[in-house]
């Protein structure tokens, strides 16, 4: 399946999230590596420290005939007066790691991503060596860290 035909939306609040948690965990039974794209880890991670340590959701997610079928768990956190996009739970040492039935979808969700006008850049630690998606962020995303983490070119908006 060709990634343009899938259906794209960044959700912003945490009832958005919360309201998606069937579908989610569904989706990390299908296509789920880790523990750290898993709902309920997201959910205990933003109750206790995304919540109350001043981030705020950015994560997009990806549909084909109305099913969920790929999703992008990030959050964007102000850190010395710059708005910084990352990967939900960053500051615990999360593995940075998407849900996606096929790796093609990830190129839509990071298109939406990178097209967001709610961060001035991003850093993603610790990207999943393993993960299917990597060669879509790796497509346009410049790697550092030893290949650890990838930064987003800044474009200014006018």
């Amino acid at each position: 399946m060709a990634s343009a035909e899938l259906d794209c939306t960044t959700i912003t609040s945490y009832a958005e999230a919360k309201s998606l948690s069937d579908e989610w965990r569904a989706l990390h039974e299908r296509a789920g590596h880790s523990l750290f794209t898993d709902y309920d880890w997201f959910d205990i991670w933003w109750c206790t420290m995304g919540d109350t340590n001043g981030y705020s959701l950015h994560i997009i997610t990806g549909r084909l005939d109305g099913k969920l079928v790929a999703l992008l768990p990030l959050a964007v956190v102000c850190r010395k007066g710059f708005q910084i996009l990352q990967s939900v739970g960053a500051d615990v040492c999360f593995q940075c790691d998407m849900l996606c039935e096929e790796p093609g979808y990830a190129t839509a969700l990071w298109k939406v991503a990178r097209q967001s006008p709610h961060y001035d850049f991003a850093h993603l630690r610790d990207v999943c060596p393993d993960a299917s998606w990597k060669q879509a962020l790796s497509s346009f995303a410049l790697p550092c860290d030893n290949d650890k983490s990838y930064y987003l070119s800044i474009e200014w908006r006018e």
